[in-house]
């Protein structure tokens, strides 16, 4: 008796995890291409009307992406928030997708990290800080131009 009392709890944890974790393959394939979507759209001037599909991307990637995969989804996000203008939470989400950014790695996508930047500086300028918007401008630049910050 003792015996199945102490295995239950483990047996609990490990289908807890697996219930929690949920990267299967086609939930993935259902998420890249929700994600190929929402990037398509931003690509062409498309005006996103809800947020609901993008939280559920992030959430998603947040658990089971790459480091370059949050950084998309998560700017993909401040773009959705940029368009419904929600200028905080468009902020929030570019700066959480810069945090994600892995600057360190040989694959970082420097490209969309400098658009990240450019996003912010665009929001900064429509909030009147020049000072706060050149500053994120200038970081764009430089990572367009070489690659990496200074």
């Amino acid at each position: 008796m003792r015996r199945m009392l102490i295995l239950l709890p483990a047996v609990l944890m490990t289908v807890l995890a697996t219930l929690t974790v949920g990267c299967g393959t086609e939930e993935r394939r259902n998420m890249e291409r929700l994600l190929a979507e929402a990037d398509s759209m931003n690509r062409n001037y498309i005006n996103f009307t809800t947020d609901s599909v993008m939280l559920a991307v992030v959430d998603y990637y947040d658990r089971c992406g790459t480091p370059n995969e949050r950084m998309k989804a998560h700017y993909l996000l401040g773009c959705v928030y940029r368009d419904l203008e929600e200028a905080p939470k468009a902020l929030a989400s570019f700066h959480d997708a810069v945090n994600y950014a892995d600057t360190m790695s040989t694959d970082c996508n420097l490209a969309l990290l400098s658009r990240i930047h450019g996003q912010i500086a665009t929001l900064l300028l429509n909030m009147q800080l020049p000072y706060e918007a050149l500053d994120e401008a200038k970081v764009a630049e430089e990572l367009a131009y070489n690659g990496s910050p200074a």
